[in-house]
């Protein structure tokens, strides 16, 4: 499953598809406001392993600030 970012909602699909061209990786869409319909078969993959989060960097509760100022400026895998 992927997340997009439904400001830059052109970018994330095409990017999306250009890596999915060149990857035999499958992938789903939701927004980030998904229905509930999603939410569950969300819940489904979770539980059963399918999916693996993108975890670029672990911050702590203190460097919140930090986090976001890389968030930002982009770049950061896992989300835009």
């Amino acid at each position: 499953a992927l997340a997009f970012d439904t400001d830059r909602m052109l970018t994330s699909i095409l990017g999306s598809g250009l890596r999915a061209a060149v990857s035999p990786r499958r992938f789903k869409l939701f927004s980030n406001n998904p229905s509930a319909d999603r939410i569950g078969e969300l819940t489904r993959l979770t539980e059963a392993g399918s999916i693996r989060p993108v975890i670029d960097s672990i911050f702590p509760m203190s460097g919140i600030a930090e986090a976001h100022r890389r968030l930002e400026a982009g770049g950061v895998r896992g989300k835009y």
